[in-house]
């Protein structure tokens, strides 16, 4: 990606999605794409009626990029690893202990579990600056960045979601090291 002006990626001798590399990594128009070029969460969801909002299992996202869908479509938004901010208590959408940190340079890759309003808790790929050092069990207060968030066309028909999901009050995280592992480029 570093050295190209565009890129295609291809899943089966197929163009899966062609672009400048940029517009490829933050917003993959597929899940091949999303887990191929680089690391991502994968959050399922269903898109509200108001301001560019998608509700999912840690509440509502808004002016994540939703593609003009109507209100009440199923959807997974793919959030990059950089798309979380840290930030103060107050400020945060999302909170969470760390459950493990790898130093890579410039930034520290960090797995934090977060609570899901439905119970249990979900694992999301965050980085962070290596301005500090973080510990195992540290409570992280974040937010998300939303040009790190976008809704990956077609993903919930190519994973079969059921219409159930739309009347739902909110919908799951569905990559996580338990369910399904966050996919990286194998190269």
């Amino acid at each position: 990606l570093a050295i190209s002006d565009r890129v295609a990626v291809m899943n089966h001798g197929k163009i899966e999605q062609a672009g400048p590399p940029r517009e490829i990594y933050k917003h993959p128009e597929s899940i091949f794409v999303a887990t191929f070029v680089g690391r991502t969460n994968l959050l399922r969801g269903v898109v509200q009626n108001k301001d560019g909002c998608v509700l999912t299992d840690f509440g509502s996202f808004c002016r994540v990029d939703r593609l003009g869908l109507p209100n009440g479509t199923e959807v997974i938004v793919a959030v990059r690893p950089d798309g979380f901010a840290p930030c103060p208590e107050e400020d945060a959408e999302l909170r969470g202990p760390i459950l493990s940190t790898t130093y890579a340079g410039a930034h520290f890759e960090a797995k934090v579990g977060i609570p899901s309003a439905h119970g249990g808790v979900r694992n999301l790929l965050v980085h962070l600056p290596p301005s500090r050092s973080y510990e195992v069990g540290e409570a992280l207060s974040f937010r998300l960045v939303p040009e790190f968030a976008s809704v990956v066309r077609n993903a919930c028909s190519t994973l079969g979601f059921s219409s159930p999901l739309a009347q739902s009050p909110a919908a799951s995280v569905m990559v996580d090291d338990e369910e399904a592992p966050t996919a990286t480029a194998s190269q």
